[in-house]
């Protein structure tokens, strides 16, 4: 991978940022629980699938996580199981954010807002 970072390098025209999500605990997805709590011994914090420090990408704005005890996992965040998750607000998200197809509703609301 450090290979390839040096031969492959960020566009100045493309806008690169980046989120990340995470499991509160392994109970936040019963089919993620295994690969949360390995990626949670080598690497940290993770949505189960990617932790959220190689989740970090061009302007970093936060995690994003579940509300109550039950956290995020990937397929949440990608509204795998169509169940459109609560989300925690937080200021690094877009305004507004309160379910995960609300964050991404607003993604495009700022893109659009750029004049893109």
């Amino acid at each position: 991978m450090e290979d390839f970072n040096k031969k492959i390098t960020d566009s100045p025209s493309v806008i690169y940022q980046s989120f990340a999500g995470k499991m509160k605990n392994p109970f936040s997805d019963i089919f993620m629980w295994l690969l949360n709590f390995v990626i949670n011994f080598f690497d940290g914090e993770n949505d189960g699938l990617v932790s959220v420090e190689s989740a970090k990408w061009g302007n970093f704005r936060g995690v994003i996580e579940g509300r109550g005890f039950f956290g995020i996992s990937h397929p949440h965040e990608v509204d795998g199981y169509r169940t459109n998750p609560k989300i925690k607000e937080s200021e690094n998200l877009p305004h507004g954010s309160k379910t995960i197809r609300d964050f991404y509703i607003g993604l495009v609301r700022e893109l659009k807002e750029k004049g893109l």
